[in-house]
């Protein structure tokens, strides 16, 4: 039951939130289910842990001691994400492209967006695009790369990732909410994001 549920949950999270290691737990459609009956269980978790409730939606600053290094985006999210695509090769490309779809136009100005709901582990990495000038009478060539969190980032320049999932889609004797709905099997995992001198350098995806 819910209740338990929330419980369980609490004990796996306390000892990360005592170390000060968990930022935030999101609002999703899960609990706006229950909300009716039993309130809003995620703000109670949060208020339990005494960590930031994230609401639906929020921006993370993340700060050391210098200040400011990036801001991220991250949603519980409704959209679906889905390809028919017959090759895999486009069918990823078809997944990657609908995630930054979806998150490209929400926050300018985070350098990292990242969505949960559907349950895939989905990572779209920023695209650097050739360009020339001309100096001094030379042509000289550039690369794109990310921008300053200052000002707007270029959807081109952002990482944008779909967090994954722990939740087995088919068992033995269980019937789930996705093989009831259909659902194919995915890859559980979690995606990890490295930072190095201040940036982002890289959004791995871990497969369990």
């Amino acid at each position: 039951d819910p209740l338990a549920q929330q419980r369980t949950v609490e004990a796996d999270l306390k000892p990360v939130a005592k170390v000060k290691r968990l930022i935030t737990i999101l609002y999703g459609n899960h609990t706006h289910r229950l909300f009716p009956k039993v309130g809003d269980i995620t703000r109670f978790t949060c208020d339990n842990l005494k960590i930031q409730y994230g609401g639906f939606s929020c921006v993370v600053h993340f700060i050391d001691k210098h200040g400011l290094q990036f801001k991220g985006f991250f949603t519980h999210g409704k959209k679906m994400i889905r390809s028919i695509a017959d090759d895999p090769v486009r069918r990823e490309a078809n997944e990657q492209l609908q995630l930054k779809q979806h998150l490209k136009n929400k926050m300018g100005d985070c350098i990292l967006a990242a969505k949960g709901h559907t349950h895939r582990l989905i990572v779209c990495e920023p695209r650097s695009q050739l360009y020339l000038t001309t100096e001094e009478k030379n042509i000289r060539e550039y690369s794109t790369k990310p921008g300053s969190f200052i000002a707007y980032v270029h959807p081109d320049h952002r990482w944008f990732v779909n967090t994954g999932s722990f939740l087995r889609s088919y068992g033995e004797n269980v019937s789930s909410y996705a093989e009831m709905a259909e659902y194919d099997p995915i890859n559980l995992g979690f995606a990890v994001v490295e930072v190095n001198h201040r940036r982002i350098t890289n959004v791995r995806k871990v497969v369990l």
